[in-house]
């Protein structure tokens, strides 16, 4: 491929991603979201510019896709900021994507994706599109400070609702989760907001850190919350990957600040996906795996709705996942078979594991799998 990127890579995409394949119709993003763990500097905001021959290329990835799947557009930078309006980058993809019947989930920060509504609509007509928007919290004067360059947050609540009127389904990363940046009843209201404008469902992870770009962080939260800062610096130890360049806190500061969140969503009556901990996971099933769904990979919290009860082996799981999951490949299946002989697969769920007679079954448990001792890092 010369264009699309696989975005599988670990069990920490594995766990709650359904995209094969992702796109970047920009090679940076100018929103100068202070917390983005892409923002290594100030070119990277100054510089953004679609990548060379884009069109082409994509055209000639798509006609290989040896599969229908889910092409995701925006993994790091921002498919509609204000280059779009003239460079039509990401248009041109929507084009292609529907010349060649492929699905696309699109995650966007900017109302500027409305131009773009005639084009949502046919892939609407298919059921093979999901839009999401990004939202921390639905007070602008912290939106202004931490994403200095974004649209503002009624502006993404409003064109939300618009395309949710449309009938296009709408999603919302409340991500990454900030330690202390909510104050009381701020997350209660930033989550209604997205219930009351059309949001479906909440995905959501804790903030990650990176050696290289922690002083434009720090720097803008010390003007919110100065406390704050100093706990995060106390919890998040740089004991990390290396070589992934990030780190997070222990697992059970991750557990209570992400249940918190959690509980407000189940308040609100809205799914809820957590990137690290499957299990703590609140969603209707047959939402994820109707509409565009249907052409994804199954996630973690997908695959566990497959044990009824029993133990399975891994013949018997592999067996499972190709008959309810059509899109899956050769390569991902691999994937899954590597995490499930590790005992990785289904970490962080009520899922358990235990080696007999030199295979490993996993099976049902009524607690959760807690990965306790694994440091969360990724790339």
């Amino acid at each position: 491929m010369k264009c699309l990127k696989v975005f599988h890579r670990d069990i920490l995409t594995v766990r709650s991603h359904q995209w094969k394949y992702y796109v970047e119709p920009y090679t940076a993003c100018p929103f100068k979201c202070t917390y983005c763990l892409y923002w290594q500097s100030g070119a990277y905001v100054n510089n953004s510019r679609p990548p060379g021959n884009l069109g082409a290329a994509v055209n000639e990835d798509l006609a290989a896709m040896p599969k229908k799947q889910i092409v995701y557009i925006g993994a790091t930078t921002d498919p509609y900021q204000v280059q779009e309006k003239t460079m039509h980058a990401t248009r041109k993809i929507l084009c292609s994507l529907i010349e060649h019947d492929i699905p696309a989930v699109i995650l966007t920060k900017s109302p500027l994706i409305l131009r773009d509504l005639d084009l949502l609509q046919e892939f609407h007509k298919q059921h093979s599109l999901l839009v999401q928007f990004t939202l921390l919290t639905a007070n602008q004067g912290k939106v202004q400070v931490l994403e200095q360059g974004a649209p503002s947050a009624k502006k993404r609540l409003d064109a939300a609702s618009r395309l949710a009127s449309c009938g296009i389904p709408v999603h919302f990363h409340l991500s990454p989760v900030i330690p202390g940046l909510y104050g009381p009843g701020e997350l209660d209201a930033t989550v209604r907001a997205i219930a009351d404008y059309g949001g479906q469902c909440v995905y959501s992870n804790i903030l990650g850190m990176r050696y290289r770009n922690t002083g434009v962080f720090f720097k803008s939260m010390e003007k919110l919350n100065p406390e704050a800062v100093r706990r995060i610096r106390s919890q998040y130890k740089k004991n990390g990957d290396s070589s992934k360049n990030v780190y997070s806190p222990s697992f059970d500061f991750i557990y209570a600040e992400m249940s918190a969140l959690r509980d407000v969503c189940y308040r609100n009556r809205i799914d809820f996906i957590c990137e690290f901990m499957p299990g703590l996971n609140i969603f209707e099933p047959s939402r994820f795996e109707n509409g565009i769904f249907r052409f994804g990979m199954p996630a973690v919290y997908q695959m566990t709705q497959l044990f009824d009860g029993c133990s399975l082996n891994w013949e018997h799981f592999s067996n499972r996942i190709l008959e309810r999951f059509s899109a899956v490949d050769d390569e991902y299946l691999c994937l899954l078979n590597a995490f499930w002989d590790s005992g990785q697969l289904f970490e962080n769920t009520a899922i358990g594991t235990e080696i007999v007679d030199g295979k490993r079954i996993y099976f049902r448990t009524k607690q959760m799998n807690s990965a306790r001792g694994a440091v969360l890092s990724w790339d």
